[in-house]
């Protein structure tokens, strides 16, 4: 059964209990979504504010500048949590899963001339230049901190990451978590002067054919448009999960 737990963490699971599942990355402290606590209930708002101390204690021993939190699969915040969200100024956000058998995916008018490659060592600076100005809109602090993540990324063993040329231009990419049932895509991207042609749909056809038999699994933000494109493709909704984050 594929569900959320599915969705490869980035992470060590640092401590785990009838409550919640404790997330760190070392490598990467800036990625709020890698250095998490994942309850496995809903809790009253005062236990929520326990769990709350634990993990802003741990985060603080490490060194950390965020907390943030994910609700288990389908289940919603309680009023009273939200409230408190709202009243201590986190942000809230919707997750939702999707999955497609490659068989299944309906590719609509991709771009016939794009070239595509796992990244080497040769295609690796290409990666990470055209992923730094995907990021630059979150910031350009955060956009430096993460260009050590692809080197990091092209190191992990569990990790794949492709790179589509138009005209020996690089103009997107995608990662790829591969296990023994699912493939995740992670991560796809295409720049912003590109997007539309139909290299998205692309990539997506190139990830079908390295899944084989194997179903394609990813997560989307709920507030966000590609979520339409991934359900027009054919991919299935799995769930959803919330989470909360704020800045220390």
């Amino acid at each position: 059964m594929i569900t959320f737990q599915s969705i490869h963490p980035h992470s060590t699971l640092v401590e785990e209990n009838e409550f919640y599942r404790l997330y760190y990355n070392a490598d990467a402290p800036y990625m709020y979504d890698y250095n998490c606590m994942y309850l496995k209930y809903q809790p009253t708002l005062e236990e929520f504010k326990l769990i709350e101390k634990i993990q802003l204690e741990f985060h603080e021993d490490m060194g950390l500048k965020h907390v943030k939190f994910y609700w288990p699969q389908d289940i919603g915040f309680s009023q009273p949590v939200l409230d408190y969200f709202i009243e201590q100024d986190y942000g809230v956000q919707l997750l939702e899963l999707y999955a497609v058998h490659p068989r299944d995916f309906m590719g609509r008018n991709p771009h016939p001339d794009v070239q595509f490659e796992f990244v080497s060592e040769d295609s690796l600076s290409d990666f990470k230049q055209i992923s730094y100005l995907q990021d630059l809109d979150i910031g350009k602090s955060f956009t430096d901190q993460k260009q050590s993540l692809y080197d990091l990324k092209f190191e992990d063993p569990f990790i794949r990451q492709i790179i589509a040329y138009l005209d020996n231009e690089p103009v997107g990419g995608v990662d790829i978590i591969e296990n023994k049932g699912t493939v995740e895509i992670d991560n796809l991207f295409v720049n912003k002067d590109r997007q539309h042609q139909g290299i998205a749909t692309a990539l997506q056809l190139f990830v079908m054919k390295q899944a084989g038999d194997r179903t394609v699994i990813l997560v989307a933000d709920g507030e966000d448009t590609p979520k339409d494109m991934y359900t027009k493709q054919n991919y299935i909704y799995l769930g959803f999960q919330a989470g909360a984050q704020k800045e220390l």
